[in-house]
């Protein structure tokens, strides 16, 4: 994959919490940028401190595909200027996730 590309890591129940596999570098806000199947934007800030999983503590009840990507903190910025959002190891810039439906 490339930056550009999302990586789907499953399927949630409502207020199922979304695990996106790995652990804050350091101490910060981190910005959920989410985009709904219907077109609608939301931002969720959440506060970590280093070592903290990543998760999303909430989902959707949308029986649709939801993209989330999540913003770097300050401080990591501060050690890598220009990186601005967390990526997959693959290299996926966004994570796909979708409500529980007959797709799932």
């Amino acid at each position: 994959m490339n930056c550009g590309c999302s990586k789907h890591i499953g399927c949630f129940a409502p207020n199922q919490t979304i695990d996106f596999g790995f652990q804050a570098p350091c101490p910060g806000e981190y910005i959920f940028e989410i985009w709904g199947a219907n077109g609608t934007y939301t931002e969720i800030p959440i506060d970590f401190d280093a070592d903290d999983l990543v998760v999303l503590p909430m989902t959707f009840n949308e029986n649709a595909t939801t993209t989330i990507k999540i913003r770097t903190p300050e401080c990591v910025r501060d050690v890598m200027p220009g990186f601005y959002y967390f990526t997959t190891s693959d290299g996926a810039c966004s994570w796909t996730v979708d409500g529980i439906s007959p797709v799932c």
